[in-house]
């Protein structure tokens, strides 16, 4: 064989040796690609846990306990005074519906009369209805020491005069007696928002009597009954006296 040829071969060989190496290579690539495995994240799940019977009952009886306990309106507060004290007349104005005293929060009203504040205030719990009097220092006594409690520690609501007694109270006298030219039935009645302190010492509910003309309404007498109901006095407008009227016994 001349050299011509063997360099020929040689070449060949190198070629088909080369081809051969490219493609192992390649098959195993492919291989090796098929062999992996993509790699999976597992899944945490979380159990919720499911409440007990001891848990449900425990809400009830929350949602219970919130419903009992209902705030009473300011209006119902005030009744609850006039409940004590009676209706004589006094003026009950709220001056804070939020005061908070210790762990309670109470409405807190101021009570007067025609001339003056009787103190002290008087506070109303918001849940229980609990009465209590409240000094200018912020302390708080017992609602039986405040002046308007009844002495004999009766509530006002059995054993008040109101103003609807005092009405039927002057209804017991005659057109006369009143200086009326007719029976009271006859008028129209409106009470004053307010006691009145007759000769300075007595209080007294007011009633002023008028006459419905239709188009208008002519003022006919004011009378004044104490809130005990035992004295009845027509104020005399031209002399400015009250003249205490005989009542029937």
């Amino acid at each position: 064989m001349g050299k011509k040829h063997k360099k020929i071969w040689l070449l060949v060989m190198f070629v088909v040796a080369l081809f051969t190496m490219t493609a192992c290579k390649g098959k195993s690539d492919t291989d090796s690609k098929e062999t992996e495995k993509p790699t999976q994240t597992p899944l945490t799940v979380t159990a919720t846990p499911t409440p007990t019977p001891t848990d449900a009952a425990q809400e009830t009886e929350e949602e219970s306990s919130n419903e009992t306990t209902a705030v009473i309106s300011s209006e119902s507060a005030a009744k609850r005074i006039l409940g004590v004290i009676g209706e004589r007349g006094y003026y009950i104005e709220l001056v804070n519906e939020n005061l908070a005293v210790g762990k309670k929060t109470y409405y807190e009203f101021q009570i007067s009369d025609s001339s003056e504040i009787i103190s002290p205030n008087v506070l109303v719990e918001k849940i229980s209805g609990e009465l209590l009097g409240y000094n200018n220092d912020g302390s708080t006594v017992e609602f039986s020491t405040h002046p308007l409690y009844p002495a004999d520690g009766n509530s006002g609501e059995n054993s008040a005069f109101t103003k609807e007694d005092a009405l039927n109270k002057l209804k017991e006298l005659t057109a006369e007696t009143l200086n009326l030219a007719k029976e009271l039935d006859n008028y129209t009645i409106i009470f004053d928002d307010w006691s009145t302190k007759v000769n300075d010492a007595l209080d007294c509910y007011g009633i002023n009597v008028y006459e419905d003309m239709g188009d208008r309404m002519n003022f006919m007498g004011r009378y004044f009954v104490s809130v005990d109901g035992r004295k009845i006095f027509r104020e005399d407008s031209v002399e400015e006296k009250f003249i205490e009227l005989e009542q029937v016994h």
